[in-house]
């Protein structure tokens, strides 16, 4: 959530000096390696709800726990004016660009900024709202990410791989090369996500079953749909098993990336909580059902249901009272990829999000 120390200047290259979310300080001192070396690489993906930071312990990925933000995230699309969501959709873009379908996203105010790149509204010094690029807003996670990792590791963080949505375009991507500059890392490459999981899975993905060759080939197609975006990789998997060291190892190929940012989990929950905020309107107009905290704990009830239906066939939701001591529970069953089943004989059609996701 954004304050009104949140930002020194308007400029996009200019790092916030306070912020509720840059709640860790780097550590006061760093180890250093028998070669006198301090520095390391860690790996971040920059997904649309989280962001996830990973460090090689013994040859493998770790995930790092972060809690940061959890506040902001039981706040976002209820209302707060200064509370930001959903940032991969906005960073690098244009408000020219966005579409009103795209504006009634967000529930924070957008204005333009220099060049008409897109900026978010803040809280100012002198009771009048500033303007905080996204680059910047960017950065306060990425500084606070990069502090946890120092902590973790003892080193300091000075490179990053990160991992981002296939649907990002070269505009996007210097975005968020910028905000990694602004946090002081070096951007060592950027990676579609999808391909990221094919290049983790090579391995696992060769075809074996032939003793007669050495190499085999397969061609595989990734799926990875997060909580905000979706991204499909083909790719061409080469396992040699010679017994030349050199030759010998897997090889991967990218033929092919697509990316959907309309497709993913978070469009699944925002069906979900239209119908079911649509029936307690027709139940009862009153403000009560039209109230932010209403809004926010029905949001909250649909979130734990898909998580439910994730791996059980079906869940009871129970939606929040919107009378005193009165309240209504619904049953739903997961018909898979096609639709939900409302009260046994009512669907919440997700069908077009599923052709979606195969076209």
């Amino acid at each position: 959530m954004l304050n009104a120390n949140s930002r020194r200047r308007i400029s996009p290259h200019s790092l916030a000096s306070t912020c509720e979310i840059e709640s860790t300080p780097a550590p006061a001192s760093l180890a250093t390696d028998s070669n006198g070396a301090v520095e390391c690489t860690i790996g971040i993906d920059f997904g649309l709800l989280y962001f996830v930071e990973l460090r090689l312990i013994g040859g493998s990925p770790t995930h790092c726990k972060w809690d940061v933000g959890l506040k902001a995230l039981n706040r976002a699309k209820a209302g707060h004016p200064y509370t930001v969501y959903d940032l991969t959709l906005l960073l690098g873009r244009k408000v020219e660009a966005l579409s009103p379908q795209d504006v009634a996203r967000w529930t924070f105010n957008i204005r333009a900024g220099v060049a008409g790149k897109a900026g978010v509204e803040c809280p100012g010094k002198l009771n009048s709202p500033d303007l905080m690029y996204t680059e910047q807003i960017a950065a306060m996670l990425l500084t606070t990410i990069k502090h946890r990792a120092e902590n973790l590791t003892g080193k300091r963080v000075t490179r990053a791989v990160l991992s981002v949505p296939a649907a990002y375009n070269r505009t996007q991507r210097q975005a968020l090369r910028d905000a990694c500059h602004i946090a002081g890392i070096r951007v060592e490459r950027l990676v579609i996500s999808s391909t990221a999981s094919a290049a983790y899975n090579a391995g696992s993905f060769a075809d074996t079953s032939d003793s007669r060759s050495d190499v085999s080939e397969k061609t595989v197609m990734v799926v990875d749909c997060g909580g905000g975006s979706l991204s499909l990789s083909l790719a061409r998997v080469t396992l040699n098993c010679s017994a030349d060291k050199f030759s010998a190892g897997t090889e991967i190929q990218i033929e092919a990336t697509i990316g959907d940012m309309e497709t993913s989990g978070e469009a699944l929950t925002d069906r979900l909580f239209k119908h079911f905020f649509s029936e307690a309107r027709s139940a009862d107009s009153t403000q009560k059902t039209a109230s932010l905290p209403f809004a926010r704990r029905l949001r909250r009830a649909c979130v734990l249901a898909q998580k439910i239906l994730s791996r059980s066939d079906q869940v009871t939701i129970d939606l929040p009272p919107w009378q005193p001591r009165r309240g209504t529970s619904n049953f739903i069953a997961r018909k898979w990829g096609s639709s939900w089943v409302y009260q046994q004989h009512n669907e919440i059609s997700c069908g077009d999000l599923r052709n979606g996701a195969g076209s």
